[in-house]
């Protein structure tokens, strides 16, 4: 692609949507005075068992609109917030579907959601309708509508050609009296429109027609200029006319025509689904794995197709747009000797939302064939320096379990990031799906001793029959460490500002360093409770303590719980001395935090607002190695803190996505963040081979440290080899403004 045109492309939609953005405000300033009554705007689907519970109250908005309009009986009962769309709500959004020429679909989509804000924020309720007929083009006609239904001083007349969408404006800006005298042009193609009345007004000196037609007249017959030989095509009889505007019709109405797949596939092969039609909006697919031994994902990103298994990581339709169109995914058959069978159900919809056709195809999927392998290689050879980072990579096929074992000589040491010991841990057994095909293991090597040591790594595989199908080993040399030591820089997680009765963490590196002393000065009225072992002690002003390191030790990390009983801020000056074997001293660090006092301690010249959380969004599946983002949002909030419980180790871990410190609750406290709108990046990582969960828990507190309310929520991290999806919540304004710019984009 011509990356110059690309630029000037996305240069002009960004001016588009700046000039858009400019319009949405002054159609809802306008709207705002045309109608003193609140508007209803619908930004998600509704349809028959949809809940405020989980949509927030675009339920509860509906009903009340329905009831407003005369659909709904205004006896039934409305508790905003807690609704749920039921035979009653079915019924009335179906009646009001009618009384605007939509489809009966029952379902509030994009359509029927912007007829609802039309209506309710200044279009009024349409019950005449501008009528002609029999109109020929060249000659005049008058067209009369109902004037008091549009709130607007000018309105466009324009008439759009049924069969293809093509718009004519016949009177760009006329005034809004009820009625105009029009005059077709001639070279107007003969066929069935829609005449339609729009609104108009005018900014920066340019006049604009916005939102769904505010009247229209369905199906106007314009015929074309008369010829002595009749008809509405010159030389075409009544009867050729009245069959070429059949197909007219029909075509309008959409066809779904072709739809293939391929009949077999092997397991792990990629498929592609075609569909192809005519005036088709979209099509839905539906996958039905018949049996446990055929299953479908994206080829991509591993999203499961399967339609049992679609709801329980609350993924929606499968959906291709437009006509014509395609749709890759993955076959597989974890079975060893049976077929597995798999039906994809595919629905076509024109633009009215109308179902037009549905077909289906029948895919057989073919076992794997219980052939089984196993290979175990790494990334580095030779003898490498102390600290050398290595990947270890398992591959294989068909297996059921996998059997590891690290040796090593005195003074090596092999950690995983996650920072766990590898060495000398006995012999680990772990479960393989039988559908994966590897796992990567990710470790530091550190030698601590004078002389070059060795690590020798072994690993066995088994199929499902318990029979060995290989055993492989590696062996690694690892050269002494420097005879240098160093001490690191202190580091505090979350920042050098502490609310009063939060934790941080207090993390440190150092090298060859056998002794650290630490004292903590702090002001008047801050403790600093030190909460790494079980015994609790403060260490303000508690002088010097020392702890002696193992050879092998590279970092340590220190938990406090700060406290200020004062109305000021408070400090905590932290100094640790490190000295190695022989004794010397190897280096000094410093650190000062500043401890705010607790907001109950603080004068309070009014009671504090009630607030409210409102809004928790985070990813619910995740690859690991990958970063994702924690969003809260409410009111009243003055901070949040988040709680990462990674459950046992050897699972799935979470960590700054930058500095790698680890946030889970076992070794992290509690990560503080500012409100009331509040964002959290975060590296989500799987070292298990399988998926495993993560439990969020996020509290939000007002300003004076007391608790408004807890959310959790859960995130699956799945491993290397399964990708998954990302959600795509968006927050409750741009959500909004994008449904509106797009309705607006639409509509013309």
């Amino acid at each position: 692609m011509n990356s110059g045109l690309f630029s000037n492309k996305f240069i002009a939609m960004i001016r588009k949507l700046v000039v858009l953005g400019v319009i949405v405000i002054a159609v809802f300033a306008v709207a705002g005075q045309a109608q003193a009554a609140t508007c209803t705007l619908l930004t998600v689907n509704l349809r028959n068992g949809s809940s405020d519970a989980l949509i927030g109250s675009q339920v509860s908005s509906l009903i009340h609109f329905l009831q407003e309009s005369g659909h709904i009986s205004s006896a039934v009962a409305l508790t905003p917030g807690r609704m749920t769309f039921g035979p009653q709500t079915l019924a009335g959004l179906k009646s009001f579907q009618v009384s605007e020429r939509l489809a009966p679909t029952g379902v509030a989509n994009l359509a029927t959601r912007f007829r609802i804000f039309a209506r309710s924020c200044g279009a009024g309720s349409i019950t005449p309708t501008p009528t002609v007929s029999g109109w020929q083009a060249g000659s005049p006609r008058t067209v009369t509508w109902n004037r008091a239904l549009i709130r607007a001083a000018n309105v466009e007349l324009a008439l759009k050609k049924i069969d293809t969408s093509a718009r004519y404006v016949i009177a760009a800006a006329t005034s809004n009296d009820g009625s105009e005298l029009l005059v077709l042009p001639s070279s107007l193609p003969a066929g069935y429109y829609d005449l339609e009345v729009r609104f108009v007004f005018t900014f920066g000196g340019k006049n604009y027609a916005l939102g769904y037609p505010a009247a229209a007249a369905r199906q106007v017959n314009v015929a074309a200029v008369s010829y002595s030989g009749g008809g509405g095509v010159r030389g075409e009889s009544n009867a050729q006319r009245e069959e070429r505007e059949a197909r007219e019709r029909e075509a309008a109405a959409g066809s779904f025509d072709t739809l293939s797949a391929p009949g077999i596939l092997v397991n792990g092969a990629i498929g592609t689904l075609n569909v192809r039609g005519t005036n088709i909006a979209r099509y839905d697919v539906i996958f039905t794995c018949a049996s446990s031994y055929a299953a479908a994902y994206h080829s991509l990103t591993g999203e499961v197709f399967c339609a049992s298994s679609r709801p329980a990581y609350n993924l929606g339709t499968i959906s291709i747009s437009g006509s014509e169109g395609s749709l890759n995914f993955q076959a597989v058959n974890p079975s060893v000797s049976q077929n597995g069978i798999m039906t994809l159900t595919v629905r076509a919809y024109n633009s009215a939302e109308s179902l037009v056709d549905e077909k289906s195809v029948t895919i057989t999927v073919t076992p794997y064939g219980g052939v089984s392998s196993f290979g175990l290689t790494v990334d580095k050879s030779g003898t490498l320096s102390s600290g050398t980072s290595v990947n270890i990579t398992k591959s294989y096929s068909n297996l059921a379990r996998v059997e590891s074992v690290m040796t090593c000589s005195a003074g090596i040491s092999a950690r995983n990031i996650s920072n766990q010991e590898l060495c000398n841990t006995g012999t680990k057994s772990e479960g393989v799906p039988s559908f994966a095909t590897g796992d990567l293991l990710y470790a530091t090597l550190t030698n601590s001793s004078a002389v070059t040591g060795n690590m020798s790594y072994t690993a066995r595989g088994y199929n499902s029959a318990g029979t060995l199908i290989g055993s492989r080993t590696i062996s690694l040399s690892v050269a002494p460490a420097s005879a240098q030591s160093s001490l690191g820089a202190l580091s505090v997680s979350g920042g050098n500002t502490i609310l009063s009765g939060t934790s941080a963490n207090v993390y440190q590196t150092f090298s060859n360093v056998a002794r650290i002393e630490s004292d903590m000065l702090c002001g008047l009225g801050v403790s600093a409770m030190n909460i790494s072992s079980s015994a609790s002690q403060n260490w303000c002003n508690s002088g010097i303590r020392t702890e002696t390191q193992p050879s092998t030790a590279t970092n340590r990390l220190l938990s406090f719980t700060f406290t200020n009983s004062g109305q000021s801020n408070g400090t905590a000056a932290l100094t640790t001395r490190g000295y190695n074997a022989s004794g010397a001293l190897v280096g000094t660090q410093s650190t000062t935090l500043t401890v705010t006092p607790a907001p109950s301690a603080l004068p309070q010249p009014s009671p504090s607002p009630s607030g409210s959380f409102s809004y928790l969004s985070l990813p619910s599946i995740i690859l690991g190695g990958t970063t994702g983002t924690l969003y809260a949002s409410g009111s009243g909030i003055s901070h949040y803190t988040v709680d990462f419980n990674c459950g046992s180790l050897g699972g799935a871990y979470i960590y700054h996505p930058t500095s790698g410190e680890l946030y889970c609750s076992f070794q992290h406290a509690s990560i503080t963040v500012a409100g009331p709108n509040a964002s959290l990046s975060f590296l989500a990582m799987n070292t298990s081979g399988t998926a495993k969960s993560v439990s969020v828990t996020v509290r939000a507190y007002r300003s004076d440290g007391s608790l408004v309310d807890t959310k959790s929520a859960d995130v699956r991290v799945n491993s290397a080899s399964a990708l998954a999806p990302s959600s795509t919540q968006y927050g409750a304004v741009g959500a909004l403004l994008q449904q509106f710019i797009n309705l607006i984009l639409n509509s013309r």
